[in-house]
């Protein structure tokens, strides 16, 4: 059985974070479906971004 890659992000780190993390992020995911997320940072801000990118 192949597994996808699990990536550990801190997503407060960087110019404009977290949007364009996670903005980013959604791309990745629709480019590979098979890649496992583990956020790091502020879980309110993350919560709010990553619920609109419904296939995170």
């Amino acid at each position: 059985m192949a597994r996808g890659t699990t990536l550990s992000i801190d997503a407060m780190g960087g110019d404009h974070a977290p949007g364009v993390v996670v903005d980013g992020l959604a791309l990745l995911v629709a480019d590979r479906p098979d890649t496992r997320l583990i956020l790091f940072g502020d879980e309110a801000a993350l919560t709010l971004l990553v619920a609109a990118h419904p296939g995170l």
